[in-house]
């Protein structure tokens, strides 16, 4: 299966397409080129996680703005960068 959210453990039948293990691996490639999409992120996924974690860990007063910023930081292009799903 093929997943349209990125998201690894997802189970929601509405991000899943029919294509074989390479057609996900050659999605995920392409993605990773787009500017701002999540996979494109210079950490990596880890890295990106981590920081997210590290953000909401420092429970700050604005939250959605520190989340914000966390993903803003592993795009020094400056693209927005959306959330997987």
């Amino acid at each position: 299966m093929r997943h349209t959210c990125d998201e690894a453990p997802c189970q929601n039948p509405g991000h899943w397409l029919a294509g074989t293990r390479g057609d996900n691996n050659r999605d995920a490639a392409a993605r990773r080129l787009l500017a701002g999409h999540a996979l494109a992120d210079v950490r990596g996924a880890a890295g990106r996680a981590r920081a997210v974690q590290a953000a909401i860990a420092a429970e700050p007063d604005d939250l959605e703005a520190a989340i914000a910023a966390a993903l803003a930081a592993g795009n020094p292009g400056g693209a927005h960068q959306d959330a997987l799903f």
